[in-house]
């Protein structure tokens, strides 16, 4: 799929998403825990470069934006981005993904889920105050 199928807002969009993965694949594969002998251990180192290999791909077939050293005001409002699609997966009716949901438990969780997304948007349109680094 050609990048050009994207306009400029969803390229920066999806490219903070990949980007941020790929920071985060990079501080996995760099877990201590992770060089252990054995095959559980191996696997995961693997697939751990499979999906990094998948990431890079998205990359190049979108020919998205390279990765540039951020400032403090594209590293919030990405992480305010991406966690506020994130934490979207909280809400009760998503959570039948993981077994029976309680009856009561919406009128308790989602007003929850809703104010903590509010507040990561009011942190990205904070960050939008801050200069340019």
């Amino acid at each position: 799929m050609p990048g050009s199928l994207l306009n400029q807002n969803q390229r920066r969009h999806v490219a903070t998403h990949v980007h941020l993965l790929l920071d985060d694949l990079a501080q996995l594969a760099q877990l201590a825990e992770l060089a252990r002998p054995g095959e559980p251990y191996r696997k995961l180192r693997e697939t751990l470069a499979e999906v990094e290999a998948s990431a890079q791909e998205m990359v190049a077939e979108l020919d998205l934006p390279p990765r540039r050293a951020h400032g403090a005001k594209q590293h919030v409002l990405a992480a305010a981005s991406v966690w506020g699609t994130r934490i979207y997966e909280l809400n009760a009716k998503r959570l039948r993904a993981y077994g029976a949901v309680h009856g009561d438990l919406a009128e308790h969780l989602d007003p929850l889920v809703t104010k903590l997304r509010e507040r990561l948007m009011e942190l990205g349109e904070a960050a939008l105050e801050l200069p340019e680094d």
